[in-house]
């Protein structure tokens, strides 16, 4: 199996974070985001990775380098306009396999990689959506599933506060949908999971993951990393103001 790292995006909520880097380059204590991703993708046999970049893409291209110091192969697709989540893995069409995991550049998890891929091929669907169950869905894609795993309802982004199985941005796609996305710009959750009749199923799993999209997530992923996750559990109840 091979792999995708949708590493484009900017990350202006992290702001001043990512005035600088991309925010697949944020450190988690001294190892950007991404070099945990890719560590990850090796640790479960996934040597041949494609990284699709966007903003400041001289950054990750420096760290990561061509992969052998990582002990991985690395491609780049540079996207010269933004394409979104499914255009930049559209864009990089001629380097999938059939079945090829997708990770956004920002998922700090500790995901079991070999297990979710192994639910994706017992279910013969043509994508497989690693999720996790949050307090507060606001900001997700929100999923209903049946015993089997098969998403029967996929509503984008909530605008009310619910807890909720959320789409963490972790795929393993055919390649036959990716081949059925027109060229250009498209969102995985926007224009293919909520279009989606069938095929489409969730893994769900109670690993940790955090898209370090706010400061305070971004701390929160450091204070698991460090160790600490009853610190990381007394600082998710509380409230914060921007």
């Amino acid at each position: 199996m091979k792999a995708v790292i949708m590493a484009g995006g900017r990350g202006s909520r992290l702001m001043p974070l990512t005035a600088k880097i991309p925010k697949p380059m944020v450190p988690i204590i001294d190892k950007p985001v991404i070099g945990c991703i890719v560590s990850s993708m090796v640790q479960a046999g996934i040597t041949d990775i494609a990284v699709t970049l966007g903003y400041r893409p001289q950054s990750i291209m420096h760290y990561l380098g061509d992969g052998s110091r990582h002990g991985a192969k690395i491609t780049y697709f540079i996207e010269k306009e933004p394409l979104g989540t499914a255009g930049g893995v559209r864009n990089a069409l001629g380097f999938l396999d059939e079945d090829t995991l997708i990770m956004s550049g920002d998922a700090f998890t500790d995901l079991d990689l070999k297990t979710f891929a192994q639910f994706h091929f017992n279910r013969r669907g043509l994508c497989t959506i690693a999720g996790v169950v949050v307090d507060d869905a606001r900001g997700y894609g929100l999923m209903e599933t049946d015993r089997y795993g098969k998403v029967t309802a996929f509503s984008e982004k909530p605008q009310y506060k619910t807890a909720g199985l959320v789409n963490t941005g972790i795929y393993i796609v055919k390649r036959r949908l990716i081949e059925s996305l027109p060229v250009g710009f498209a969102d995985f959750a926007k224009d293919v999971f909520s279009n989606m009749k069938q095929g489409l199923y969730c893994y769900r799993t109670s690993c940790y993951w955090s898209d370090i999209g706010t400061l305070t997530q971004y701390y929160s992923a450091n204070l698991y990393a460090a160790g600490s996750p009853d610190k990381v559990r007394s600082l998710m109840t509380k409230t914060f103001t921007p």
